[in-house]
């Protein structure tokens, strides 16, 4: 009798234990990136389109020849939101992407709305 008490206990001990630890997430501790990173001007080759992040929280993207649209930006953690501005003032559409990883020369991510669309952003 004695021997299934502690066989009880400890696979109730073992239960609260995963219960707690799935409850934890990336998020909980994860302060995410530092967004000077992203201060500059970015190229993403499977665009064709140059990115540029001012500290201001705003920004242009735009093909070689400088045709493009401006776009004020918010990181949050791991997320990037581009709220670009279109031809008139009720036209505004978000672009999010999932920082995968970010230094002072490479950015990778993927499309929130559609994970394997993956890209690799280099500073220029």
């Amino acid at each position: 009798m004695r021997n299934r008490y502690a066989v009880l206990l400890s696979s109730l001990v073992l239960l609260v234990t995963m219960a707690l630890l799935a409850g934890c997430s990336k998020s909980d501790d994860y302060e995410g990136y530092d967004e000077s990173l992203l201060f500059g001007t970015w190229y993403c080759a499977e665009m064709d389109l140059y990115y540029e992040f001012s500290g201001t929280h705003e920004g242009r993207y735009h093909d070689a020849a400088g045709d493009g649209k401006d776009f004020t930006w918010n990181l949050d953690g791991d997320v990037l939101q581009l709220k670009v501005h279109g031809e008139s003032v009720t036209v505004i559409v978000f672009e999010t992407f999932v920082i995968t990883s970010l230094n002072t020369s490479v950015m990778t991510c993927y499309d929130q709305q559609d994970p394997s669309a993956r890209y690799t952003f280099k500073m220029q």
